[in-house]
């Protein structure tokens, strides 16, 4: 079990970007309505989760080839560890005013621990590894 390098997760993270923001621009660009950035955000927010559910992986991730385990056994968190525990708890802080964005910035900025390991995957007892 080899942890993913910064490098790796970086670029997954990138992408999962990438693919949020594409209905929005392609309706700008297009000059379409909201119902397709409305309808792509959810079928793309059911997609990631579902493989974040069954294979510990994004899009982004998969594209990287890495994907998130249990650092007790290493095997798939599913739907309660991947999903819920390493995303809401700091998306809910993050969203507090003055407070937010210096958790979602102290949540990244975790990664340069010697582990590697993100405030999210500390919450969640997880860790990204290499395929």
């Amino acid at each position: 079990m080899e942890p993913a390098t910064r490098l790796q997760r970086f670029l997954a993270k990138l992408i999962d970007i990438a693919l949020y923001a594409a209905p929005y621009t392609l309706s700008k660009i297009l000059a379409l309505p909201v119902a397709p950035l409305f309808f792509g955000a959810i079928f793309l927010v059911a997609v990631q989760t579902w493989m974040l559910s069954a294979y510990g992986q994004t899009l982004g991730k998969r594209m990287m080839s890495v994907r998130i385990v249990r650092l007790s056994d290493q095997s798939n968190g599913g739907f309660f560890t991947n999903v819920l525990l390493r995303g809401v708890p700091v998306w809910l802080i993050s969203s507090i005013p003055l407070i937010g964005p210096f958790c979602f910035l102290g949540d990244a900025l975790l990664i340069f621990r010697e582990d590697q390991r993100c405030l999210h995957d500390i919450i969640a007892g997880t860790l990204v590894i290499k395929e």
